[in-house]
């Protein structure tokens, strides 16, 4: 097959999920990969999460979403068996000029109907012995999950919706004509793909895909490094 309605260059949980949403739609989708596996890369290296959704600005998109995906999610992976711990969160005060930042993280809680348990200075160190605080909250709605599992779990989905996955298979160009957009892989100049739509969600070397969209120009963010602990 060489021409698809979707092509997803990344094989990451966010690719994944992409493509099983894509293809539960009866969208010909292709995913492609340039490892050997799928989530071989920041996939592999995430603490699975499942965030509450208590910082972000009111109304944006990152809030309505990451609480919608949040219902979502624990619905989905306890039906499907895939592991994981909704085991809370503690957002810790390490100063007394920090209470007042708990005390904003609760309001905007509140306004979005999340419970968050406020913590003294004694209960939080019953709580967390390791932890030296001045105050605390305790999310309930916060967990973590079996990353590896879920990306698995999306990669069947994928294949039962007989989209398609291929491995050890990297992007190398592409070029955006008026009915659709070609493409070439691992640098085979012969054989040209095409796609109408292209999604480039490829982690740490989305500019790298980025730069290779030929006879089209847009202004490609920089990629900044952050280590979290």
């Amino acid at each position: 097959m060489t021409h698809f309605e979707f092509t997803v260059v990344g094989g990451g949980v966010i690719e994944l999920s992409i493509a099983k949403f894509l293809s539960s739609e009866n969208k010909k989708v292709l995913l492609l990969e340039k490892n050997n596996s799928f989530g071989q890369e920041n996939s592999s290296r995430n603490s699975g999460v499942i965030h509450a959704g208590l910082y972000y600005v009111k109304n944006s998109l990152k809030e309505k979403l990451c609480i919608q995906g949040r219902h979502y999610l624990y619905k989905s992976i306890k039906d499907r068996g895939i592991k994981y711990d909704k085991c809370g969160k503690i957002i810790v005060a390490s100063s007394l000029d920090e209470i007042q930042k708990l005390k904003f993280i609760k309001k905007n809680a509140e306004r979005l109907g999340i419970e968050l348990v406020e913590l003294d200075k004694k209960n939080l160190k019953v709580m967390e012995p390791e932890l030296n605080g001045s105050g605390g909250l305790f999310s309930r709605e916060t967990g973590i999950v079996d990353v590896h599992q879920l990306m698995a779990n999306f990669l069947i989905d994928v294949e039962t919706n007989v989209g398609t996955i291929v491995f050890n298979t990297e992007f190398s160009e592409e070029f955006i004509n008026q009915n659709s957009i070609d493409f070439i892989v691992n640098n085979q100049k012969n054989d040209v793909l095409k796609t109408q739509v292209l999604i480039n969600c490829s982690g740490l070397n989305s500019h790298r895909v980025a730069k290779n969209i030929k006879n089209f120009q847009f202004k490609i963010p920089k990629i900044r490094y952050v280590k979290g602990n």
